[in-house]
């Protein structure tokens, strides 16, 4: 019978594939020649179902422009992959697993039109750091486009100084041995995303106008401009991040120098030190402590459980939404105090607004009544049985209790409402009599629903 093809061990691919019976048995088909190059790409002028064989591939040389078809392709040397002013347009994905060291000295364009190990369609693996890879290093230029992605499977990436990526796409960093280093610029556009499960060290540039998730924290002694969305898990040490953006502090011990946002949002199992704050809109699950309020006036501020100190200005014609945890002030300010759970300590100070419908309020007694007149010191008293008449004389007797008459102070019910939860008053010494009377007054005339304890 005429045999047009045969079976032969394919090492890149660790199985038998068929071929031509022509092809002689030492045939490398892992990978192609520089001289076929041409002839691929002609032939990959558009992506392909199925990954194509494992291209080799040495480089771009100084001043060279090298179009790498969809294919997957082998690193052959491990440094300077791109010489200076030399340009590379990947249209697959270049795997470099097994090389030690890689550099970037030119412009590399990530195009996409990936394809994973096993063949199948990604758009985060154009450039492919897998394990063995010590790190690559980018002096010059890389541009992501939105299709495309940068992997880190275990070596880490270095933006050097000088260096620019540009990113539409995605970056992702799998672990803690995969290093995210920038000492460059790195610019996340509005499609582009960053998922590190590596901390993130920043001592360049970073302006992100997209996502950027640290999973293990952000060390940044350099600039960092969000317009997008940034959210840190982790111990971290930023010094500022900046821009209209919004910041999520969502996990471990966090210290911010500056931080000048249109929101920012404080996780349950962060514990964040602030020196310097400026935003419109706070959302505190944790434990937040400022030390300046650099934007103090017409706040939203949440909170549903932990806590909030602040050493400098206060927060002033604002809103306090208390929805759980604790906030305790000496003056409340001139706020709107919004109370439905935990607990609330502090002065109402004149132009403070409490609507209270549930938690603790802890307040002082000068503020809710007024006593209207001195106790008398005793009773004048003689004795009914008495033999010979005698003086009259002062006394208190057990059947007699001191009583004072008191009224719910006028002004509160033009600065506070209460519709539920608890109100705990300090300051005073009364009797039952007195206590008693006054809880009553109080709820005739501030206590709209429920039952204020």
């Amino acid at each position: 019978m005429n045999r047009i093809f045969k079976k032969i061990w394919n090492k890149a691919r660790g199985c038998y594939v068929a071929v031509s019976e022509c092809t002689g048995i030492g045939q490398s088909l892992g990978c192609a020649s520089v001289a076929t190059l041409g002839a691929v790409l002609i032939m990959a002028a558009s992506p392909t179902d199925a990954l194509a064989d494992n291209r080799s591939w040495s480089g771009t040389a100084e001043g060279e422009t090298r179009n790498l078809g969809y294919d997957r392709w082998i690193l052959e040397r491990q440094t300077n992959v791109c010489e200076k002013n030399s340009v590379t347009n990947v249209f697959g994905w270049i795997d470099l697993t097994g090389w030690d060291r890689v550099e970037n000295h030119g412009t590399i364009n990530l195009k996409g039109a990936n394809r994973d190990h096993w063949g199948n369609s990604t758009n985060d693996m154009s450039l492919y750091i897998g394990h063995n890879v010590d790190w690559v290093a980018n002096y010059g230029t890389i541009n992501v486009e939105k299709v495309s992605g940068i992997f880190q499977a275990s070596g880490a990436f270095y933006n050097k100084s000088g260096g620019v990526t540009e990113l539409y796409g995605s970056h992702h960093s799998r672990n803690e041995e995969a290093k995210f280093i920038n000492e460059g610029t790195y610019n996340i556009h509005s499609s582009g995303s960053i998922v590190a499960n590596s901390k993130i060290e920043n001592s360049g540039t970073m302006d992100n106008s997209g996502d950027v998730t640290a999973n293990k924290g952000l060390d940044s002694t350099g600039r960092f401009l969000n317009s997008g969305s940034l959210s840190v898990s982790g111990a971290s040490d930023i010094s500022s991040v900046t821009g209209s953006g919004s910041t999520t502090l969502q996990s471990g011990t966090i210290r911010v120098s500056s931080l000048s946002q249109s929101s920012l949002k404080v996780g349950s199992s962060a514990n964040v030190s602030a020196s310097n704050v400026n935003t419109s809109n706070i959302t505190n699950a944790g434990t937040l402590n400022v030390t300046t309020l650099d934007k103090y006036s017409g706040i939203s501020y949440t909170q549903t459980s932990g806590s909030i100190t602040v050493a400098n200005n206060w927060f002033d014609k604002s809103t306090l939404n208390i929805r759980g945890g604790a906030l305790s002030r000496a003056q409340l300010g001139v706020n709107t105090v919004n109370l439905s759970a935990g607990t609330l300590t502090g002065s109402l100070s004149q132009g403070t607004s409490l609507n209270q419908t549930g938690g603790t309020y802890n307040g002082t007694f000068d503020e809710f009544f007024v006593l209207t007149s001195a106790a008398p010191d005793g009773l004048n008293v003689i004795s009914l049985n008495a033999g010979a008449p005698e003086e009259v004389r002062t006394a208190l007797t057990d059947l007699f209790t001191k009583y004072v008459p008191g009224h719910v102070a006028e002004s509160l019910a033009d600065r506070a409402t209460f519709n539920g939860g608890k109100v705990v008053l300090s300051g005073v010494t009364l009797t039952t009599t007195q206590r008693d009377d006054l809880v009553n007054a109080f709820k005739e005339k501030l206590v709209k629903v429920g039952v204020i304890a």
